[in-house]
């Protein structure tokens, strides 16, 4: 099946994984068994269809636990898997509890990928206690390459949310690195990380000094290039990005164009920007992630405002602000309580020589680094 799909022929590898499933339904708690599970889950996970994966998951865990082997491979991947899903369908209590081992002796391994769920909430909800977590897996990343990039995206917006840059590119090249030796050069999942960090590069360069907002744009033409690699690469084989890579891929560019428009460098087009985002909203309510697609929401109610578009901006804040309250996501609700600025105030602010005392209270200036309306 994975063959197949790799080759450019979805329709046979539905067909061969829906045989796998078959083999799952009948191989109980055998290793064929599970893995025809746990591939099944697989299938549905890449198309998006979240809550059959999470279902396929949970079946494959169940079905290990029942048989005394809650450690088992494919057994406890559906566990994992099973968290995580839950985690991108907006169900972050449901994730931690799948994630939570009280009572339980995992192996270490098992331990830290569980801990890497916690730690996605944790970042989420703001937790920067949480960072325990990341320099705890360390020692296991040669071993798996999912716990370091889980881990990472993770500890890239807790350094990052606290203002610590150094700290969050060591994070985000300490992965690379990782999943570069395990896997190759470009894996897909450096869209995401290289997403992640403009995003976190564009919040810092709403307050920051001209000379500091020229130091956040150092690194951005590798990380821009890492995504243009990982494109070759996927444009060279016949399988395209499903709709996971695809809102990330979307996510990254809209962030690229949000860290020019605050920084002045190589300017956007307003409408352009305003655009970038609506088709991140758009890619991400697809993929059906609640809280990136309020994330993005929010991103793009600070550009309807510094359009002018204030009408639009109340509409989008609002349809993010109740998936935050549900999540408990209190960073993007800090993001949301500020106001966002107008196009000229905050074209003022970048041809400042430094941000004054009143500026940096402004906060529409706040706002529309990252923490908008």
């Amino acid at each position: 099946g994975g063959a197949a799909a790799r080759g450019g022929d979805p329709a046979r590898a539905r067909v061969v994984r829906g045989q796998g499933w078959s083999v799952g339904r009948s191989g109980g708690a055998s290793g064929a068994g599970l893995r025809g599970l746990f591939l099944r889950g697989g299938l549905h996970h890449e198309l998006a269809g979240y809550a059959e994966a999470q279902r396929v998951y949970a079946l494959a865990e169940s079905t290990a636990r029942a048989a005394g082997r809650p450690w088992a491979p494919y057994g406890f991947d559906g566990r994992v898997m099973g968290a995580l899903t839950a985690y991108q369908r907006g169900l972050w209590d449901d994730a931690l509890a799948m994630a939570d081992y009280s009572g339980q002796s995992p192996p270490p391994l098992a331990e830290a990928l569980l801990n890497a769920v916690k730690l996605l909430v944790a970042a989420g909800r703001g937790d920067q206690t949480a960072l325990e977590y990341f320099e705890r897996s360390r020692l296991l990343w040669e071993r798996e390459g999912l716990l370091a990039l889980v881990a990472g995206a993770a500890a890239i917006e807790l350094y990052g949310a606290r203002g610590d840059i150094d700290a969050m590119f060591t994070a985000h090249d300490d992965v690379v690195a990782n999943a570069t030796r395990i896997w190759q050069e470009f894996f897909t999942g450096r869209i995401r990380l290289s997403a992640l960090v403009l995003g976190q590069l564009a919040s810092a360069a709403a307050t920051a000094a001209v000379a500091d907002r020229e130091m956040l744009m150092g690194r951005v033409a590798d990380l821009v290039g890492a995504v243009a690699g990982v494109r070759r690469r996927i444009d060279a084989r016949k399988q395209p990005l499903g709709p996971e890579g695809l809102a990330w891929l979307a996510r990254g560019n809209a962030e690229h164009l949000r860290l020019r428009w605050l920084t002045g460098t190589d300017e956007p087009d307003g409408e352009d920007l305003v655009s970038a985002w609506e088709e991140t909203v758009a890619a991400f309510t697809a993929m059906s992630h609640p809280f990136e697609t309020a994330r993005s929401q929010a991103r793009l109610a600070s550009a309807y405002r510094a359009m002018g578009r204030t009408t639009e901006a109340r509409a989008t804040a609002e349809a993010a602000r109740k998936t935050a309250r549900r999540l408990g996501a209190e960073p993007l609700l800090a993001e949301l309580r500020q106001v966002g600025p107008s196009r000229g105030r905050e074209a003022d602010a970048r041809r400042a020589t430094a941000p004054t005392p009143r500026e940096t209270e402004v906060p529409g200036l706040v706002a529309w680094g990252g923490r908008t309306a």
